[in-house]
């Protein structure tokens, strides 16, 4: 279950990048350092929450 909502992140991601690199190769630097940031937050944002569904697992595991 946790395998699939992280293959579906990566395939989004992946779609995302690619619809980019097609509209606007020719933009410059400054856009592609902005989007890494975005990035960066997104994939901090998908480690925090697959921590904390791991640990909300965890958390059921015991209970039961």
């Amino acid at each position: 279950h946790l395998h699939s909502a992280a293959m579906k992140f990566s395939l989004i991601a992946a779609v995302v990048v690619l619809a980019l690199a097609q509209g606007s190769f020719a933009q410059d630097v400054a856009d592609l350092e902005r989007l890494g940031q975005y990035f960066e937050e997104m994939k901090n944002k998908m480690t925090l929450e697959l921590t904390e569904m791991i640990q909300n697992q965890d958390l059921a595991n015991q209970a039961q």
